[in-house]
Parts: structure tokens; sequence; C-alpha cells
């Protein structure tokens, strides 16, 4: 029902903003109620909940005739632009009050487009994951449709019996999953041939466990197999890296090099690159930094900058991750809590940050 869901509302011309349907409720409607949202879409399950928006119960919605269909063409689909707000998506909140991060057309498309390393296309299985109401889940729904490949939706009871999880790659012919580091390093103690049928695995959240990835090699790996890095104002990934034996000998696994159009350097507090072994700042930027986050302008002034270049002004995102720069190479790497950057290594000196890990979903007004 949310891939459904997304696509109805964005169709129409606004904004998703998904709910894990976790949350207490009052604290979905005091987020929703801050984001402005007019309605809640909900399957039968939720209909109960105490949110005071005007709801819309998706099971129990009539099925359009032709006659609607063709209505409703007069108006729809609305036309947007790449700048459109297609999602808002919270951050996790571990460290302050959740943000509602906000989420462009051309972010979602810079990943479509440039999937790392392996292209996906119309023969492809995406396996539908992760929990809608983080950026990693929009992996899940829009590279599919956008790429005319399928998509499988896997429930979290499937997700926690591995055994059950792989017969349901094989099942359903998935070759694609983007999932977590932790549920890796669970399938290396538990069951380590999990992702032996895909064609690509992606995963993140954390620091890759080189202990878990030697087994999962060693007894049945993925054909492809890529560490990721991506904060949720970057949109899903924004660092990428195809895991081999010599990460395993070396014992390290890197976050690998920018995607697509992703801009990483190293800084200080003016934004100028830092000299070698000098401790500097981790920026992103490129078509994935989100246009910033939903009722924060001081926040958003000092999350997201401009620097000058010689064409025209860059617009990057302050990851507040601590490191330190050192000539290495011409690779993004974590070796030993290194990042090497194009000419920079970096050492990180606080943990990456993008939690990943299901169907309430809201509808707000497009901002202009």
């Amino acid at each position: 029902a949310d891939v459904v869901a997304q696509m109805a509302i964005i169709y129409a011309g606004g904004s998703c903003a998904p709910m894990d349907p976790a949350l207490p409720d009052v604290q979905i409607e005091g987020r929703l109620d801050k984001l402005g949202a007019r309605y809640v879409l909900v399957d039968r399950a939720n209909m109960s909940r105490e949110i005071h928006f005007q709801q819309i119960n998706l099971d129990d919605y009539p099925i359009w005739t032709p006659e609607d269909a063709w209505e409703a063409e007069k108006e729809l689909p609305v036309i947007t632009s790449l700048e459109h707000r297609t999602h808002l998506i919270h951050t996790s909140g571990t460290t302050s009050e959740p943000k509602a991060v906000q989420i462009a057309a051309r972010s979602i498309l810079q990943v479509v487009y440039h999937a790392p390393f392996e292209p996906i296309d119309s023969s492809d299985t995406v396996a539908h994951v992760n929990n809608t109401s983080f950026d990693v889940s929009l992996f899940d729904i829009w590279v599919p449709l956008l790429r005319g490949a399928r998509i499988a939706v896997l429930s979290k009871v499937i997700l926690l019996d591995l055994p059950a999880m792989a017969a349901a790659i094989k099942e359903n012919d998935i070759t694609i999953m983007a999932t977590t580091t932790a549920l890796l390093n669970l399938a290396a103690s538990t069951y380590p041939r999990a992702f032996s049928q895909l064609k690509i695995c992606f995963i993140g959240g954390e620091a890759a466990n080189v202990a878990a990835i030697e087994k999962i090699m060693q007894q049945g790996p993925p054909q492809n197999l890529i560490n990721a890095y991506g904060p949720t104002e970057c949109c899903i990934f924004c660092l990428a890296h195809k895991v081999t034996p010599e990460d395993v000998q070396r014992g390290s696994v890197s976050i690998g090099k920018p995607i697509g159009r992703t801009i990483a350097r190293i800084c200080d507090e003016t934004g100028a690159p830092v000299s070698d072994g000098e401790e500097g700042e981790l920026w992103i930027g490129g078509a994935g930094v989100s246009p910033g986050y939903v009722n924060r302008p001081e926040k958003n002034e000092s999350a997201f900058v401009y620097l000058p270049n010689e064409k025209k002004a860059q617009r990057f995102y302050r990851t507040e991750t601590e490191s330190r720069g050192a000539l290495m190479g011409r690779s993004i790497m974590w070796d030993d809590r290194i990042i090497k950057s194009r000419s920079a290594g970096i050492a990180l000196s606080s943990k990456l940050l993008r939690p990943q890990c299901s169907k309430l979903g809201s509808s707000p007004r497009p901002w202009h």
C-alpha cells in the first residue's frame, strides 16, 4: 500500500511524509502538525489511531472505474520540477530533536540513474525491506519504478527469519537488496548464505564488520557486496564501495567513491580544504543534497553552505563528522577509520550517522 500511496501523492503534486507506525500517536501527530499535513493515508490496522487529521483508509478505498480514471486524467498528473519536494523524511533524533529533511526529485534521480557499480534494469527485482520512514526505502521503491524493474515486498517477520528470507529471495527472483550492516552481521552468525542469491546487496548505517563480511564471503556471498554511506540530508547513498577479498585481508572496508555528481571534501570551518594530516570536517555536495530542513532556518544556515568554485557556487551539507586529511590516493576509503578522498585521506573521529532500518503516510501541502 505504501508504494501505491507514494505514487498517488506525487502524481497529485504533493509531498510524502512517511511515519513509522511504531511511534506513539502523540509523536506522529506532533510531526504532522509541524509539517502542516492535510491528509493521512492509513491502512485498516491504523484507522483507530488518535491522530486528528483527515484520514483516508487505503484498504477500504473504492477502486476507480475506467470512467473515473479518464476524468482524473484531465487534471493529473500535476507537473512539477526536479526541485519539487517529493518526500519529507525525519532524522532519527538520537542526538537532537528529529528534523524533517526535504528530499527533492533530483536527489532521488541521482541514485536511480547512478546506482553504484551495476545498472538496474527491467530484468531485476528489488526487495522492499526498509521502513518507509527512512530514506533508504526510497531506493526500494523508486529505483525499480523508474528503471522498469519489479518490487518484492518482504515483511519484517520474514527479515528476522534469515532462512525464510533466503527462501523469499529465491522464490521472488530478487536480485537487489539494500539492507543494514546489522542484518548482515546477524546473517554472518546465524545463516551466512542468506544473501547468496542476490546480484547486489547494499549495506550501510554503521561501520562494516570485517569478521562478519569475511564469513559471508567464505560461505555464500552475493555477486556484489556494496558498502554504502549517505546521511538523510544527502539522500540514500552518496559514497559507495564494492567489497573485495583485499578489504578483508587488510582488515578494513572502504566507504568508496562519490556516486554520480556527488562531491566530497574535508574542510576547515571556512570551507577551505585542510592540509595533509590536519583535522577537518566531511562536507558533501552535489545533486543529492537536500533543500534543507522544514521550518529550521537557523539550522539550515549552519548545515547547508555555499562554496565558490571556478564556475558557480557549490552547495554542501556539513556532516559534522570530524576527519583528518592525509595524502593517500584517489579513492575514498574507510581504512582503520581512515577515509581517502581523492587526494586526501580522512580519519573519522566520530561515528558515521545514518540509521536504516509500516504503513502510515501523509501528504502535506507542497511548499512553493
